[in-house]
C-alpha cells in the first residue's frame, strides 16, 4: 500500500460525516454516487489544507533523479534513431544503384567484365564448377547406392531373409553396401530406389535455409542435420539388431553394435553433410551465370534490410514516446502537494460513516447493502484499512 496520495489541485474542506449525510440525502443514497465520492477522497478531494504538504526535498531529489534518468534515455534512443537514418540513407541508396544497374544490364550497357570488383557482383568460375560437379556426382551416386542398401537391411528384410543371405554369400556380414545387395534391393522391392531421394531433399532444405539470415539460418541447419542423424541411427540400430538376430540363427558371434552404428553415422551422416556443402557450392557457383538473378537477389537482401531498421527505428520511437510521457508525469510531480495515506482512510471511514447514517435512518437497507458491497470492493481493491 502507498504512503501518501498526490494531489494536483486543493478541493474544499469539508467535515466529512456531515458532509456525507447532505449529500446521501440529495440522491438517496445511490450507490454509484458513493462510489464516486470514494474515488474523490481517494485521489485527495476534500481533505483538510492542514493535513496536506508540499514535497520534501528529498522527495523532489528523488524524483530529479529519475527525471535525469529519463532525459538520458531519451538522448541515448535518440543517437541510435540518428545512427538509424544514416542505415536508411545508404540502404536506399544502395537499393537505388542496384536498380539501376538491373536495367543497365537488361539493356545491354552495362558487361559482364569488371563487374566483380566494380560492382560486388560475383562472377561465374568455371574450374570450380566442374571441380563441385564432379565430387558431386560422385557423392551423389554413394549416397544413393548407400541408402537403397541400408533401407532394405534396416526396413524390408527379416531375420530368416538376412541369414539365408548370409549364408548364400549374397550379403556382407557387415554394414558396409555391397553391390549385389544393392541390385537385389531394387530388383526385390523398386520403391526402395526412393529412399535416397528423401536424403536428397533434405540437403536441399540446408541449402535454401543457408540463403536465409539470421536466427532461421541456423535453427533451420540444426534442424534439418539432427533429423538426418536420428534417421541414420535408426537404421543403424535396426540392421545392427537384425544382423546379430541372424548371426544368432546360425550360430555365429554377434557384431559390436558401436561399431556397425559408427560405420552407419560416418558412411552415411557424414558423407551425406559433405555432399550438402558441396551441393550448396555447386548450386550458388550455377547462380552466378545468372547476373541479374544476382543483381535481384541483392536488392530484396536490402529491401529486407531495409524494412528492418525502418521497424527498429518506429520502435525506438515508441520508446521515445514512452519515455516523454513518463518525464511529463514526473515533472509534474515535483509541483504537487501529498497527504499522508492514513488520512485518506480515515477521511473514506468518517464518509462511509455518515452515508451508511443516512442509510440506516431511512431504513433503505437494500442501498446500505449495495453500498457496502462497494465499500468493501473499493477497499480491498486500494488495499486500505476499513475503520467503520
Amino acid at each position: 500500500m502507498k504512503e501518501y496520495v498526490e494531489i494536483n489541485e486543493a478541493t474544499q474542506y469539508v467535515k466529512m460525516q456531515t458532509f456525507a449525510f447532505s449529500q446521501a440525502g440529495k440522491v438517496a443514497g445511490n450507490s454509484d454516487v458513493y462510489k464516486t465520492f470514494l474515488q474523490n477522497i481517494y485521489s485527495g478531494g476534500y481533505i483538510d489544507e492542514n493535513l496536506v504538504r508540499p514535497l520534501s526535498q528529498m522527495e523532489k531529489s528523488a524524483i530529479q533523479r529519475e527525471i535525469d534518468s529519463f532525459q538520458l534515455d531519451i538522448t541515448d534512443i535518440e543517437s541510435n534513431i540518428s545512427e538509424t537514418d544514416s542505415s536508411l540513407v545508404d540502404i536506399k541508396s544502395r537499393i537505388k544503384e542496384k536498380k539501376i544497374q538491373y536495367e543497365q544490364f537488361l539493356d545491354g550497357s552495362l558487361k559482364m567484365n569488371g563487374m566483380h570488383d566494380r560492382e560486388g557482383v560475383e562472377i561465374f568460375n568455371k574450374p570450380k564448377f566442374i571441380i563441385a560437379s564432379f565430387f558431386g556426382i560422385m557423392l551423389s551416386i554413394f549416397v544413393f547406392l548407400f541408402y537403397v542398401a541400408v533401407t532394405y537391411k534396416g526396413l524390408v528384410m527379416t531375420d530368416g531373409d538376412m541369414a539365408k543371405s548370409f549364408a548364400n554369400g549374397d550379403f556382407g556380414i557387415n554394414l558396409l553396401p555391397h553391390w549385389n545387395e544393392v541390385v537385389i534391393a531394387l530388383s526385390k522391392n523398386l520403391m526402395i530406389a526412393v529412399a535416397p531421394f528423401v536424403f536428397f531433399a533434405f540437403g536441399y532444405v540446408i541449402h535454401i535455409f543457408l540463403e536465409k539470415e539470421g536466427k532461421i539460418k541456423i535453427i533451420g541447419v540444426v534442424s534439418i542435420g539432427l533429423i538426418t542423424f536420428l534417421l541414420d541411427y535408426f537404421l543403424a540400430l535396426r540392421i545392427h539388431d537384425k544382423m546379430n538376430n541372424a548371426l544368432a540363427i546360425m550360430d555365429l558371434p554377434p557384431n559390436e553394435a558401436f561399431e556397425d552404428i559408427l560405420i552407419v553415422l560416418i558412411l552415411g551422416f557424414v558423407v551425406y553433410i559433405i555432399w550438402s556443402i558441396i551441393f550448396h557450392f555447386w548450386y550458388n557457383e550455377l547462380e552466378k551465370r545468372n547476373i541479374p538473378a544476382q543483381i535481384g537477389k541483392s536488392i530484396k537482401l536490402a529491401e529486407e534490410n531495409l524494412a528492418e531498421e525502418q521497424q527498429k527505428r518506429k520502435s525506438y520511437r515508441t520508446e521515445i514516446n514512452s519515455l516523454q510521457q513518463k518525464l511529463q508525469l514526473h515533472e509534474a510531480k515535483l509541483d504537487r502537494k501529498i497527504v499522508p495515506m492514513s488520512i485518506i482512510e480515515q477521511s473514506l471511514a468518517q464518509f462511509t460513516t455518515g452515508w451508511f447514517g443516512f442509510l440506516e435512518g431511512a431504513n433503505d437497507h437494500t442501498k446500505l447493502d449495495q453500498c457496502n458491497k462497494v465499500y468493501e470492493k473499493f477497499r480491498t481493491k486500494h488495499n486500505i484499512e476499513s475503520y467503520v
